[in-house]
């Protein structure tokens, strides 16, 4: 379980880091909140803002080195610590597909690879991963295996956040399914467990 979940993280946060553009374009950002997340689509490039959180323990240095090492046309600090990488639409769109097609990955071994969970049966999601059906061997599934939610939760957060949807409006919903009567045995949320872990 902590294997997945650390292995969804880094993989979000290494295609985050790396999945910027090559071309050199103007960037158009201002000061953001520290705590928000932001995607500004330009004319020819995306600027995401990401929090100051991100970047605890990192020079200024540092973080532009790491940026424009990565491909990254533009990145500036703000005064608030948070971070404004610009990349190309293009290198946008591929960072997006290769999250997309990661998690899938991570999905699937879920259900049929090494860290299978004995209960999942098939996983469902839609095209923002803002909804998930868990199938379940309900003689097998237990409340303990709801905790694969926090997978869920920060890919879908992460995705949806670069895709543009704004920090108060990202929601993830996940229904834990009996695979043979198809009833909903039980139901998780992203708002719900953000406002009771603030």
């Amino acid at each position: 379980m902590k294997k997945t979940l650390a292995l969804l993280l880094t993989i979000v946060i290494l295609l985050l880091a790396t999945g910027c553009g090559s071309s050199q374009t103007e960037n158009t950002s201002g000061n953001n909140n520290s705590d928000a997340m932001e995607v500004d689509e330009n004319l020819l490039t995306v600027d995401i803002t990401l929090p100051a959180s991100f970047f605890e323990n990192q020079s200024e240095e540092e973080i532009k080195e790491k940026a424009l090492e990565n491909g990254c046309t533009d990145c500036v600090i703000n005064d608030d610590g948070s971070v404004v990488y610009t990349m190309t639409k293009k290198a946008h769109k591929e960072m997006l597909k290769k999250i997309s097609d990661e998690f899938d990955k991570s999905v699937s071994n879920l259900v049929e690879g090494d860290d299978k969970v004995g209960s999942f049966v098939s996983i469902d999601h839609n095209d923002n991963f803002s909804e998930f059906d868990v199938y379940v061997d309900s003689t097998k599934y237990t409340s303990l295996d709801n905790m694969y939610v926090l997978g869920f939760y920060i890919t879908g957060a992460y995705y949806q956040a670069l895709s543009g949807v704004d920090i108060e409006k990202i929601d993830i919903q996940v229904d834990f399914i009996d695979n043979q009567t198809k009833e909903v045995i039980d139901t998780a949320s992203y708002k719900d467990y953000v406002e009771n872990n603030n």
